[in-house]
């Protein structure tokens, strides 16, 4: 399958699986083609995924919509791959109108810092930057070597081993004022092991809710039981806080932190040092 028809495809299931259907019009709209052309994109979707769409000439916007026992073959089917895929398309969207995706990071990043930093990701270089913090607001010299660029949801940083320190670190690239040089790094990425390694986050509704309300935050969360999460060791600090998860339900108000981490003591060793600076 090429990108173009891939591409396709994974509209055409969103589409179907989570508003209902689509026509040759709407696809198009996607896509930025004609109906005409749109249409076919559709009928190859049928020919390889025969029984997933059927036809309803009846309905009032003639839409191929998914059956009874339709099968995601691209897409996941998970909600926030849907959100995803609304932020993408959201200009394309015929009811973009209608769609507001919420708050966004009002983080700024200096394009000419960011490509020396994804230069030096790709090659595997050291960069001598002017780094800015709440220690040394007013920026001192760091040599870093990045090798991963993550998100808390509010900030993206760039990973990084610190030679000042000899640790791995968070750099927020909002404060890399300025790329002094760049030479060769000999650091391996496969020695951050915070970045490597994966813990499991064991959670569940906040005990000191009502029962009642606590079937409601399972059902917000989509569990029965507790909710198991795989995060990078490096990004629990970050879920936690993104999540307004609770570690200390005697302390944390239930209305404003409803999840807990129930194995607080198998993941302690993530959360008692944030590597950020």
């Amino acid at each position: 399958m090429n990108k173009k028809a891939l591409t396709s495809f994974v509209i055409i299931e969103n589409l179907a699986y989570w508003e209902g259907g689509l026509n040759a019009t709407i696809l198009g709209e996607y896509l930025g083609i004609a109906p005409a052309n749109a249409r076919k994109y559709i009928n190859d979707y049928q020919r390889r995924y025969e029984g997933n769409l059927v036809y309803n000439g009846a309905h009032p916007e003639k839409l191929y919509e998914p059956q009874t026992n339709f099968v995601c073959h691209v897409i996941s089917g998970n909600w926030p791959d849907y959100i995803q895929f609304l932020s993408t398309y959201k200009a394309s969207a015929l009811n973009s109108s209608a769609l507001d995706l919420g708050p966004y990071p009002l983080q700024t990043v200096d394009p000419s810092v960011f490509r020396h930093i994804n230069f030096a990701i790709r090659t595997r270089k050291a960069l001598t930057v002017m780094y800015h913090s709440k220690s040394r607001p007013d920026g001192r010299i760091r040599i870093i070597h990045p090798h991963a660029l993550a998100s808390s949801g509010l900030r993206w940083h760039c990973r990084a081993f610190d030679s000042d320190t000899s640790e791995f670190r968070d750099f927020n690239l909002s404060r890399i004022g300025r790329i002094i040089r760049n030479e060769t790094s000999s650091v391996d990425p496969a020695m951050d092991s915070k970045w490597v390694s994966y813990v499991t986050l064991q959670l569940g509704p906040n005990t000191q809710l009502s029962p009642l309300f606590q079937e409601v935050v399972k059902r917000d969360y989509g569990f029965t039981t507790d909710l198991c999460v795989r995060v990078r060791e490096a990004m629990v600090p970050y879920f936690m806080q993104f999540h307004n998860i609770s570690t200390s339900v005697d302390a944390d108000n239930p209305d404003e932190k409803p999840l807990m981490l129930i194995n607080l003591n198998d993941v302690r060793h993530c959360l008692l040092r944030y590597d950020f600076n």
